[in-house]
């Protein structure tokens, strides 16, 4: 059984203690690249907000990456796995 959701619908789906994990406007950016990535799979993306969020992970920008993960990037260039670019630098990538 398939229940086909718009970018709203799904956002109605978030916990509100889940909702911090991103932001709102990661969690729809987040689903904005999963509907785009569905264009061209094979299979539909299952809405599982718990493996979402063990997934992927949000940084403020690359020095907040640089910090969690002791690298030394200039730029989200050189990380070369940022998924999903937000308006003010942020950025979510897979976690790892």
């Amino acid at each position: 059984m398939k229940l086909t959701l718009n970018i709203e619908q799904a956002m109605q789906y978030i916990p509100t203690d889940r909702m911090s994990q991103f932001g709102y406007d990661g969690w729809r950016a987040l689903f904005e690249y999963f509907e785009a990535e569905e264009e061209n799979a094979i299979e539909d993306t299952e809405l599982d907000i718990i493996h979402f969020c063990c997934e992927y992970i949000r940084f403020d920008g690359v020095e907040d990456y640089n910090q969690q993960y002791g690298t030394d990037y200039a730029s989200t260039d050189d990380i070369g796995e940022a998924v999903v670019f937000l308006d003010n630098g942020a950025f979510i990538t897979y976690a790892h």
